[in-house]
């Protein structure tokens, strides 16, 4: 089907092919009528494809066979099996395209040697150039993948009486799920990235001596030059890094003051004892305003940081030709620290980072590690693991990957958009955030409609996402419900993982169950966890689901 795909995108902007089995084929003397045989065509089309979008065609062999008769009549666009998206084949289908529509204005090509083989062939331009004009429009309408897929993982399609019995199962709570009645995997980003070769090459080159490896040190000097700061702490993940902040930096008693926290950061730090207070003002944004005049160190949340330092170059002119590394770069230049969940935006599936300048906070920070997560070179880590990280740090801030990345997510909050579907907007960059009041209006907040719209968005379609609204929030001290403002879905994207193809699933899905949102009520709980109760909760219908 992906070859009929790319068949019929040629077709339609009229170029020459045919169909086959591993691929399409392009007519030589059709697309390029003007040019004699002594002007080797063949070839000609395979370096125009080149020149104009990076697209390399399959011509090997012996190299009489191309000059004359079959060989001569067919360029061979041959499809790898699992490797590339429908974006890359609007890709190919563009390029090849936009050499046709330009044929005219393509010269031949004189042959400089007496090759035997296709490889051994030198040519030169007759007219000095392929192309006496070279537009430069593609590939510029949008980013598409900057990889190809290497590994891919089978994903399993289930039927809707099979989510229904699972989503019970399950207590209608989208974490119970089993991983493997899920299709589409939106539950979180973290740790859920597809690795580069790269990674992978550097996982299997490394030693195995865990204590001060040379992949510790390069790790170090490498978040060092990009991040800014001096001290540079491994940990096993991100939550293990707010834990050991938490406990060196919080006194009892003490507030606690940030802004769009996270569940676990939440936790602990009143876990230490602090009284954690959420500060959406407009101090909130300029932290030089209040905290650096009564010495309050800043410790950035930076797990989502080189997404943000993206959006940055997207959305302030002044740093629109600026790369996303000396954005970030600046970003971290106005804390005092910071914790990372590596697992996110650094593209590994484990691994955390603390990091700070003050000599004596970096002694207590390294103090506690070492009871809690191991040597201070390792942080709980492989030394396969700190490879891996410094090689995802390296991939994360790839310009054109990173573009690619937010605009994916973007696409899909527009397409949802387009479709009726209310969201939190303007769409960002790591995940879909649905508006759950807007969505169910009709179900109260301590019936919980955010988790209730995550269960049936599940059932209808086999896409897992997760709650974040009043069951995240939790109750007060008088076990009353908090009733946040945003009662939200989030659609969390995996890194490197899924094509616009499984975006369009999602999209056609999630607006086939806003038609019939009336259907759905709301829900309450069976059992009910004392902490973190979205991550264990277990929860049943107020009154019978009927869609």
């Amino acid at each position: 089907s992906q070859i009929e795909q790319l068949h019929t995108l040629l077709c339609a902007r009229k170029v020459p092919c045919t169909l086959g089995t591993r691929g399409v084929g392009l007519v030589v003397k059709d697309f390029l009528p003007h040019l004699t045989s002594q002007e080797h065509p063949k070839f000609v089309v395979a370096a125009c494809l080149y020149l104009m979008g990076g697209i390399r065609p399959r011509i090997d062999g012996g190299f009489g066979y191309h000059l004359s008769g079959e060989g001569s009549k067919i360029v061979n666009l041959e499809l790898p099996r699992h490797a590339y998206t429908r974006a890359h084949l609007e890709h190919i289908a563009e390029v090849v395209a936009t050499v046709y529509e330009n044929r005219a204005d393509i010269s031949g090509l004189s042959l400089k040697n007496e090759p035997e083989f296709v490889d051994e062939a030198v040519f030169e331009a007759v007219n000095h150039r392929l192309l006496v004009t070279f537009p430069q429009t593609v590939a510029a309408s949008r980013p598409y993948e900057p990889y190809k897929i290497a590994i891919f993982e089978p994903i399993k399609v289930t039927d809707k009486e099979q989510r229904k019995l699972a989503m019970a199962e399950a207590g209608y709570n989208t974490f119970l799920l089993t991983s493997e009645n899920v299709y589409i995997d939106f539950l979180t980003d973290s740790g859920t990235t597809a690795m580069s070769g790269y990674q992978w090459e550097g996982m299997t080159n490394s030693t195995d001596t865990p204590y001060s490896s040379r992949h510790y040190h390069d790790l170090v000097a490498e978040f060092q030059e990009i991040l800014g700061f001096e001290h540079i702490i491994p940990t096993h993940q991100g939550r293990a890094a707010e834990h050991i902040m938490s406990q060196c930096m919080i006194k009892p008693g003490q507030y606690v003051p940030g802004n769009m926290y996270f569940t676990t950061t939440k936790a602990h730090q009143e876990m230490a004892g602090g009284i954690f207070v959420d500060i959406i003002v407009d101090e909130a944004h300029n932290p030089t305003r209040l905290c650096q005049k009564h010495g309050i160190p800043v410790m950035w949340d930076a797990t989502r940081c080189v997404e943000n330092a993206q959006m940055i170059k997207l959305n302030d002119p002044a740093y629109a030709n600026k790369s996303v590394e000396a954005i970030l770069r600046e970003l971290m230049s106005y804390g005092d620290g910071c914790t990372i969940s590596c697992k996110k935006d650094f593209m590994v599936n484990m691994g955390g980072l603390l990091a700070c300048n003050n000599d004596e906070l970096a002694h207590q920070f390294r103090r506690m590690l070492r009871v809690w997560e191991g040597d201070v070179t390792t942080g709980g880590l492989d030394p396969k693991d700190i490879e891996a990280l410094r090689r995802g740090l390296l991939d994360s801030l790839d310009d054109d990957y990173i573009a690619m990345r937010v605009e994916q997510t973007r696409r899909l909050g527009r397409k949802l958009m387009d479709a009726g579907v209310p969201i939190v907007t303007p769409p960002g960059t790591h995940a879909i955030f649905l508006d759950a009041k807007s969505f169910l209006p009709h179900i109260d907040q301590d019936e919980y409609p955010a988790q209730a719209l995550a269960s049936a968005i599940y059932i209808e379609t086999g896409v897992r996402a997760m709650e974040r609204g009043n069951v995240s929030k939790g109750r007060d001290k008088d076990g009353k419900n908090y009733r946040p403002a945003l009662e939200l879905v989030r659609l969390t994207i995996p890194r490197r993982v899924y094509t616009d193809s499984h975006f369009d699933f999602v999209v056609e899905g999630i607006r086939r169950l806003y038609e019939k949102r009336d259907q759905i009520s709301g829900l309450k709980f069976v059992y009910e966890p004392h902490a973190l109760r979205f991550f264990q909760g277990r929860f049943e219908p107020v009154r019978p689901w009927t869609f």
